[in-house]
């Protein structure tokens, strides 16, 4: 078994690995296709008896509920609410990375409230925006009216966050609109009973002086500029505050991209197809953007609560601990030695109680856990001297040693899945 004499820097240099701590950023769906390519990467285990840890493995109830709202996940859905030329069509395209609608610099883009829903090459729905008329467009239309019609609008798609978008260089009185956008969100809440999240983007930010500056690349070194933009954000916030908005982030950025092929061209090409006429890309803090419309996500259909995981992770390793025990004590009742498959189920736990912990361990790191684990904790002696007291029994009274074996054996392993968890969980 493991005599092994583990020096004692290697003890505390292994120890002091323990500590990858999983935070909020972790996602459930991280650690399910660690959970399901760990079953399709071990080759050290009978083929029989991993789809037998497999199967009770996943259909543990709590892990069955998580899975389901993995595969039932929908992409994220956002409304776009600003003034026209503002850019929420161009933001749109921006954020999909290629030219996905239709965007104009003359009139107004939207006419009406247009869902949009930008799909991969397989079909899949990636994003859903509700492309709403400019504000100054709502005005025109009677303020109960255009408020209703774009609430009910709303409540249809059941929108994850409101994406306001407003030209970096505007200077026009924004206070009307704020107050629209205000009633809307109240509305929403009565509704739904939840504020919605509201990502403000100071949108076509390359605009603002030095204008002539607008490779992001060159302008973030630029002083004045940054400055400018910052100034900027600082009074969006100001006006957002004195309108009791709360606002989960304000955004400066750039969907400034030029085509070498006129734009009624492109919109039928594929993405790949579009990208071998693509001129200049000057984005800027479209990828934070990005992390920042999914990181507000409230849907749990759309992000998977973290949290909801950790309350039943502790659950689910001893569940999973009870499995291995299980199997454990079946694979001791048998005639034929069993110490090399049991020496490998105790290696797959370690690794298993480790994924859940949101790390990946390889074989040979999992044998030095439970080396450790022998070393310090003298029931694991306890164990090896029943096994072979038990073995002799099993020579001229294979009953009774192969039950006291059985039992060993499922005791091990639970004790193996105890130091893990306590290990790894802390």
């Amino acid at each position: 078994m493991y005599r092994t004499n583990i020096q004692g820097f290697l003890f505390n240099w292994i120890y002091s690995q323990k500590g990858i701590v999983v935070g909020n950023s972790c996602s459930f769906e991280d650690i399910y296709k660690n959970m399901t390519n760990l079953f399709y990467s071990v080759d050290f285990l009978p083929q029989e008896i991993l789809e037998e840890i497999k199967r009770k493995v996943f259909n543990i109830p709590e892990l069955k509920t998580l899975i389901q709202k993995v595969k039932n996940k929908r992409a994220p859905r956002f409304v776009l609410i600003g003034d026209s030329g503002a850019g929420k069509s161009t933001l749109i395209n921006a954020i999909a990375g290629y030219y996905a609608v239709q965007e104009s610099d003359v009139h107004a883009g939207t006419k009406n409230a247009e869902h949009i829903h930008i799909k991969d090459e397989d079909g899949k729905t990636l994003w859903e925006f509700l492309d709403t008329r400019g504000v100054s467009e709502q005005s025109k239309t009677p303020v109960t009216k255009a408020e209703d019609q774009l609430i009910n609008d709303i409540n249809t798609m059941s929108p994850d966050a409101i994406v306001y978008v407003r030209k970096a260089d505007d200077r026009t009185n924004i206070d009307s609109k704020l107050a629209f956008l205000k009633n809307i969100t109240e509305k929403m809440y009565e509704t739904k009973k939840v504020l919605p999240s509201i990502i403000v983007v100071s949108s076509q930010c390359d605009k603002l002086t030095p204008s002539s500056i607008c490779d992001p690349k060159i302008y973030t070194k630029n002083k004045r500029k940054m400055a400018n933009i910052k100034e900027r954000e600082n009074q969006l916030e100001k006006l957002f505050r004195e309108h009791s908005l709360n606002v989960k982030t304000i955004l400066s950025t750039s969907a400034l991209v030029e085509w070498s092929l006129k734009s009624e061209k492109l919109i039928g090409l594929s993405k790949k197809e579009q990208m071998q006429y693509l001129k200049i890309d000057y984005r800027y803090n479209i990828d934070l953007l990005r992390e920042m419309i999914m990181d507000s996500l409230q849907s749990e259909s759309s992000k998977i609560s973290f949290s909801m995981f950790l309350r039943v992770r502790e659950s689910l390793a001893e569940k999973i601990t009870e499995i291995f025990a299980d199997v454990s004590s079946h694979l001791a009742l048998s005639p034929m030695s069993a110490a090399d498959i049991l020496s490998s189920l105790r290696v797959l736990l370690v690794m298993f109680i480790a994924v859940l912990s949101g790390q990946k361990l390889s074989r040979e790191s999992a044998d030095e856990k439970i080396a450790l684990f022998y070393e310090e904790d003298l029931r694991f002696s306890f164990f090896d001297m029943v096994q072979e007291i038990s073995s002799s029994f099993t020579t001229t009274f294979f009953a009774k040693g192969s039950v006291v074996s059985a039992k060993t054996a499922a005791e091990e392993m639970k004790l193996i899945g105890s130091k893990s968890r306590e290990f790894f969980n802390g």
